[in-house]
């Protein structure tokens, strides 16, 4: 699979590299809430991100992604930006203005603004999913079968 594009993905490193100069792990539990974010970085000091779903994506190198996720989560908790879909435009917002600092206003830099506004679409779709599945979990103190729950666990 090739990337959608290499230059995006040496940007990629290149952010990830400059705003985690120690370097982040990868886990498979690393923190799920802007909560546990925060604690375990104000606790280590060293950013952790998810190293799930990372096989087939925009990037087609999983080392990519987990770098995007460092830029990303680091912009949470620098940003104080919660995670909410709102708080997600501002993550947006800040990425494109490491973009811009550090690749100049430029067509190239336009594009890789377009691939970061795709794939904010694609999170706040997700988080949106993921906060009305909680929201309703709560609420109706479970779901565990029926089309209910396979309409909104699909």
């Amino acid at each position: 699979m090739e990337p959608l594009d290499r230059g995006f993905n040496i940007a990629v490193l290149h952010i990830a590299k400059k705003l985690c100069p120690g370097g982040y792990e990868v886990s498979d539990d690393a923190p799920d809430t802007y909560v546990k974010l925060r604690a375990h970085l104000d606790r280590t000091k060293q950013m952790l991100v998810w190293s799930g779903s990372s096989d087939n994506t925009i990037y087609a190198d999983k080392q990519v992604n987990w770098a995007f996720r460092a830029w990303h989560d680091w912009c949470h908790y620098y940003g104080a930006h919660p995670f909410t879909p709102e708080a997600e435009r501002a993550v947006f917002a800040m990425q494109c203005s490491h973009l811009l600092l550090f690749y100049n206003d430029c067509l190239q830099t336009r594009r890789w603004i377009r691939i970061l506004r795709g794939s904010l679409s694609a999170r706040s779709t997700r988080l949106c999913r993921s906060l009305s599945k909680r929201h309703l979990l709560h609420t109706s103190g479970g779901i565990t079968t029926g089309p209910l729950r396979r309409a909104f666990f699909a």
